[in-house]
């Protein structure tokens, strides 16, 4: 591989990962650009594709025609083990898909993950087949990022250009004295963010996005499938970069000028991002959370966040010169259950075979929103259920299948708590 390498991380855990998720890959594959600290630990950030290797079993029988999924215990976990890879590297990388190699003694499988579910192929023989592996690595070698699966509507800075260097010093000093600190304890690279330019303080001559900066994540999902709901600290992008300056220019050890200079001129300016994958089974029925915002606001329910910008990410085929020739464009919404009913899906006549279609939905609103645990006391906590049942009581008027989620809370400028509709589904 020229443009890839294969590291052996079978006893080293990615330190970022929760303590009850601390698992890690036989085989993993890096970008040569990828530097790994001295004990070679498992990266789930800048992981582009595993390899696990299960040489006393396979967890699927292929010549079963029903039971394709074996039910003794140690295939149920080995299955688990596979579940938690993919769910590490799709919730801290901004992904679309995801491709893992399952190898076993004699055998080798194919799985793609999206956040409808997982395609596994069936397994072919490596003693008379083996080219097969080698010619997927070679021809996944030759793909760009976009086309293994990343997001191209999260942009990484590029260090050779000038602006991007200052936007990443500047974004992460005014994060670092913005964001409560118990939630700085794992940063990754700041990142651009497009998010539909859609909303209540869009001008005319906006464009069709408008980009966020991102560094923390809040809410991290917990499962590969399903809404992945993720929550980030945000700063847009500012088109006149004289403040971003004179903040960067600062010296990087006068902490105390830095933080005066982030409270006066930044602070204020912290959002709240929110990125999902929607259901569209029923689109008629299920309005879009950006949408649903809109509304409680226009109808001035009380206690709902403010909305900026957002909603589905390329809708309607967006015509952007950055991703019109990109394959993964149409990876925007999800695969998997696009393959349920074909002919060489041995579940497709499986009663709970059901997969739900999902969309990529993102957007931003202007209260800055964090884990419900911070909140300073009981007295707190109570004003945040109080505030959501109050906003509630309203909202059911237009929506019946309006919930409340527990988990998460919002503090706005006059330091009351609520549990916005912003987050509902998370």
């Amino acid at each position: 591989m020229k443009k890839h390498r294969l590291e052996n991380t079978s006893s080293t855990a990615d330190p970022t990962s929760a303590r009850d998720l601390k698992q890690f890959t036989d085989i993993t594959c890096y970008p040569n650009s990828v530097e790994l600290d001295e004990k070679r630990r498992t990266s789930w950030g800048k992981t582009v594709l595993t390899l696990e290797a299960k040489i006393t079993s396979d967890a699927f029988d292929d010549k079963s025609k029903r039971l394709w999924e074996k039910r003794d215990r140690k295939s149920t976990e080995t299955r688990g083990q596979m579940v938690n890879h993919a769910t590490q590297i799709i919730g801290k990388q901004h992904r679309l898909f995801l491709i893992n190699v399952w190898i076993s003694k004699t055998g080798c499988r194919f799985f793609r993950w999206d956040r409808a579910g997982a395609v596994v192929t069936e397994a072919f023989n490596l003693e008379t087949d083996g080219h097969l592996l080698t010619n997927f690595l070679h021809a996944f070698d030759k793909l760009d990022e976009f086309q293994q699966g990343m997001d191209p509507r999260a942009h990484k800075l590029d260090p050779a250009n000038v602006d991007d260097r200052l936007l990443e010093e500047w974004a992460k000093r005014v994060f670092r004295h913005s964001v409560p600190h118990v939630l700085q304890e794992h940063a990754y690279d700041v990142v651009k963010l497009d998010v539909p330019s859609r909303g209540s303080e869009v001008s005319a001559n906006r464009p069709k996005y408008r980009q966020f900066l991102v560094q923390y994540i809040i809410s991290e999902p917990r499962s590969p499938i399903g809404r992945g709901t993720k929550g980030f600290p945000a700063l847009e992008v500012p088109t006149d970069l004289t403040l971003v300056r004179e903040l960067v220019h600062l010296d990087v050890g006068d902490d105390t000028s830095i933080k005066e200079f982030v409270c006066k001129h930044f602070k204020a300016d912290l959002r709240f991002l929110k990125d999902a994958w929607r259901s569209v089974a029923n689109e008629m029925e299920m309005e879009k959370e950006s949408d649903l915002l809109e509304t409680l606001r226009s109808k001035k329910c009380v206690n709902v966040p403010t909305f900026v910008c957002g909603g589905d990410l390329d809708e309607n085929g967006d015509d952007d010169s950055e991703i019109r020739d990109s394959p993964a464009k149409s990876h925007q919404q999800t695969h998997t259950d696009l393959c349920v009913t074909k002919q060489w899906n041995r579940n497709r006549d499986d009663g709970v075979n059901k997969v739900e279609p999902r969309r990529h939905h993102r957007f931003v609103v202007k209260e800055f929103c964090m884990p419900i645990y911070l909140l300073p006391d009981a007295r707190a906590l109570l004003t945040a259920v109080s505030d959501a049942f109050n906003g509630q009581r309203r909202s059911l008027l237009l929506y019946h299948n309006l919930t409340i989620v527990q988990g998460t809370s919002l503090r706005s400028r006059s330091e009351r708590y609520c549990i916005g509709t912003s987050l509902l589904g998370t």
